[in-house]
């Protein structure tokens, strides 16, 4: 019995074409695993194709360390104001607060992210809009190269009616976030 077994090769060619091989190798018998070749037919074909359009270059971006200072490292990635923390996350999220409602503290709770090589300082102000009236002042320490860091800062204070302002600034005095919220 004999064996015949066909083969296609596929091939780049020069100039940009493609090409496809056929051929034949026979074998005597089917059990036979020792070549015995014969070339039956052999034909090619060619064919031109196209390159595909050259992409655009890769360009990539280093950020020096003086650019990421400019863009702060540190990064204010949630503030809610809220009557109370419970499980490092606020209890619920105020936008108004009714001055009969007499509560002990008023929380501004934060998700913070720090990118720099040092630990960061974060200021917490609650002011009031309108007015000089400003309390809080609580001074925070965010640590060096943290993607998440939960804290709080909280004031007995704000015991009068008005639009108020809970502001976090970094420790060269830029305002990195603020929440708006009235007071009734």
């Amino acid at each position: 019995m004999r064996k015949t077994i066909v083969i296609a090769t596929v091939m780049a060619l020069a100039g940009g074409g493609a090409g496809v091989a056929i051929g034949a190798a026979t074998f005597a018998r089917a059990d036979d695993h020792t070549p015995r070749t014969e070339v039956v037919r052999t034909t090619t074909t060619t064919t031109r194709v196209e390159a595909p359009p050259a992409a655009p270059p890769i360009t990539t971006t280093t950020t020096t360390r003086d650019e990421r200072e400019d863009h702060g490292e540190l990064r204010v990635r949630r503030l809610v104001l809220t009557r109370g923390i419970e499980g490092r996350e606020p209890i619920d999220e105020l936008d108004a607060l009714e001055l009969d409602e007499r509560l002990e503290r008023v929380y501004a709770f934060l998700d913070v992210a720090n990118d720099a090589d040092e630990a960061r300082a974060l200021t917490i102000t609650f002011e009031r809009e309108g007015g000089d009236e400003v309390t809080g002042h609580v001074d925070l320490e965010v640590p060096a190269r943290v993607g998440r860091w939960r804290t709080w800062a909280f004031t007995r204070h704000i015991d009068r009616a008005g639009t108020w302002r809970v502001v976090v600034r970094d420790d060269a005095g830029r305002e990195l976030a603020s929440h708006t919220f009235d007071v009734r």
